[in-house]
């Protein structure tokens, strides 16, 4: 099995001012094996590490036992959903979400602390909000530091038309999320200092909660990108950007400012994508 690092390659990539394409596709023949393992660890992860219980057996039950019932009630089986969404296969969502954030992770540096594959209560519902948020935390050169965010949503699509609908057509498509993270700032706000409410690592938190906080206050120390990611079989073609690249003006940023950071990222710290208020810088990453 290889590193989780080596499952990606990019394959084409275009930027248009502010704007940047990407296409992404596995690179080993058990890339789908390895998000599987690492699925179901999400979904069985507990606050407290059940080895560090100490289940002995006495009660009945050994650790053994207890992961075994959470793999078969934590874990959505194939089809499983309320009859409000039969329409969609919880379990695609999901990894869809988890190729977001892996990607952000490995190839662009962010930490994220709430996920929704992990933490949301509802086993048989996809998650709500914002599907990743992720932060990076940078070293001014004097001495302060400054905050990238990541606001991200994906979408898993087989249909065969490009653009599938769910990129600019359905109700809930990623052209209409993707453009509320630009107009909705203070419903996003919310859900960045959420998102670091409910994050358990602390130094994750400590960034969320201040880049959440600086974007509230509108600082110029904090960028904003917002990303949308289009989960495609292998029939992808350019026209599966559908509006974004068409016309990349519908998603140009609000009010920004021209400063220019001298910054390193921060040793073990990093970041993902987000929209902004009126002196927040905002970038744009749509990817297929």
């Amino acid at each position: 099995m290889p590193a989780i690092s080596e499952y990606f390659k990019t394959v084409g990539e275009w930027d248009d001012g502010v704007h940047r394409f990407r296409v992404i596709t596995p690179d080993h023949a058990d890339w789908l094996t390895g998000l599987a393992e690492l699925y179901r660890e999400l979904r069985t992860a507990s606050r407290v590490p059940i080895g560090d219980l100490g289940l002995t057996g006495l009660e009945g039950f050994d650790v053994e036992d207890l992961q075994a019932a959470l793999v078969a009630t934590q874990v959505p089986t194939r089809h499983s959903g309320s009859p409000k969404v039969k329409h969609m296969a919880v379990e695609r969502s999901d990894i869809g979400e988890l190729v977001l954030a892996l990607i952000g992770e490995l190839k662009y540096g962010y930490n994220y602390g709430y996920r929704s594959v992990r933490d949301r209560e509802l086993v048989k519902l996809p998650g709500r909000g914002i599907d990743q948020i992720g932060v990076l935390e940078l070293d001014l050169t004097n001495g302060e530091r400054a905050y990238v965010l990541s606001l991200g949503e994906a979408k898993v699509s087989i249909d065969k038309n490009s653009p599938p609908a769910v990129v600019d057509g359905s109700k809930d498509c990623l052209r209409v999320q993707h453009r509320g993270h630009l107009t909705e700032s203070a419903e996003s706000i919310q859900k960045v200092l959420g998102a670091a409410r409910h994050t358990a690592d602390r130094d994750t938190a400590r960034q969320l909660f201040a880049a959440g906080m600086l974007w509230r206050q509108g600082s110029d120390k904090v960028t904003l990108r917002s990303t949308s990611m289009l989960v495609r079989d292998r029939n992808h073609q350019p026209t599966d950007f559908g509006s974004f690249r068409a016309s990349p003006s519908d998603y140009d940023p609000g009010t920004s400012t021209s400063r220019s950071w001298s910054s390193t990222p921060a040793t073990s710290r990093s970041s993902s994508m987000s929209s902004s208020p009126s002196h927040a810088r905002k970038q744009h990453e749509p990817s297929v």
